[in-house]
Parts: structure tokens; sequence; C-alpha cells
């Protein structure tokens, strides 16, 4: 049996992130995630504001932040018509690129499990994790962080409560110019009506 002070289960964006923080700050962790870098998925992030705030307070933004595309300025459209023009700190960046840029900064005192956690068993003073490969890993605490893999969560009897319920939208598509060769701006910035 395997033995750490703490197992994160999932190695998304949540995971990746507490495995480089907790790594950073000398704890005991491990992180477990069946793939070995974030597979491509059709999912897109943007980072600004606040977000980019909190990323600076980590120490992951600089390096995080060379895999993103800064937009710089952004127009938005409400019914057809431009009703902003307005700079932007804001980040565009595929999430799986998002992923991979902080799993690099990982430090290697975390270990890597490629496996899925298949069980948890819970006590007051240790967890253990059983592996798809028969492995027990114990922990004295367990993160779970496998998004929307939701067995290990009925497992453990918990529930998920949406507090936004589709907060946000993106949809993705082509847009052709009229009558020229290209539109005066980078990025475009789609607004659903509101009832």
């Amino acid at each position: 049996m395997r033995y750490t002070d703490i197992a994160i289960v999932g190695g998304g964006l949540a995971g990746s992130t507490a495995a480089a923080m907790l790594g950073r700050a000398g704890v005991s962790a491990l992180l477990i995630d069946p793939h070995p870098t974030y597979p491509p998925e059709l999912r897109c992030e943007k980072l600004g504001g606040d977000q980019l705030d909190l990323l600076r307070k980590t120490g992951l933004a600089e390096p995080t932040l060379r895999a993103t595309t800064l937009d710089g300025k952004v127009w938005e459209a409400r019914f057809g018509y431009v009703v902003a023009r307005k700079p932007s700190d804001q980040h565009g960046i595929m999430y799986d690129t998002l992923v991979n840029a902080i799993r690099a900064q990982i430090p290697s005192s975390v270990d890597f499990i490629l496996d899925k956690v298949m069980d948890i068993a819970v006590s007051d003073d240790r967890q253990t994790l059983t592996l798809a490969k028969g492995e027990p890993i114990s922990a004295r605490l367990v993160v779970v962080a496998n998004g929307l893999n939701i067995g290990l969560r009925h497992k453990l009897g918990m529930e998920r409560q949406d507090l936004s319920k589709c907060h946000s939208m993106m949809l993705g598509f082509d847009l052709v110019p009229a009558g020229r060769p290209a539109f005066g701006f980078r990025l475009s910035g789609l607004f659903p009506a509101r009832r």
C-alpha cells in the first residue's frame, strides 16, 4: 500500500492546480488521473480580471499566460449593433492547453499515478483508495476533483448543487465580412437577448 498525506483524484484544472500548489508547499501529495496529458476537447476558457489576479497569487500565471492569446480589445454587439468597444485583459486558451500548462508546473515531488480510482473507503484518520489496477492508496485527505465523473461522489454520498444553471454559453462560428476582405477587430462577442 502506498501512503501519502493528500491524494488528488482527477487531473483537470482543479486537481492539477491543487497538485502544483501542494507540491510547491512541500506537502506530501499525489495526483491520480488516467491521462498522461489532458486530452483535447472542444472547450475553451478565457482568463481575465479577478482570475488573473488569483492566478498571479499562485505563482502559476507567467508560465500559464505564455500559452494564451491576449485579445486586447473586445467589441460587444447586441441585436445586430455594436454597443461597446473596450480594452480587454482577457486571455483565450483551449481548456486542454490550460490544464497541460498547469500540469507542467507540478513539482516532481508530487507523484503522478496513471490510473482511475474505483472506490474510496473513508475513516476518521485515513482514507483508502482502490485503483483500477488494484493498487491501494492510503491518504490522510482526498481531494475529489474528477469533474463530471459522478461515480465516486455518489459512493461518498455527495450531491452536486448548481448555483447558477446555464451561467455561461459559448458559441463557435465563422463570420464572413460583407464587401471587404476582413473585419477591423480580432474577437467578436455574442450576448444572447435577455427576456
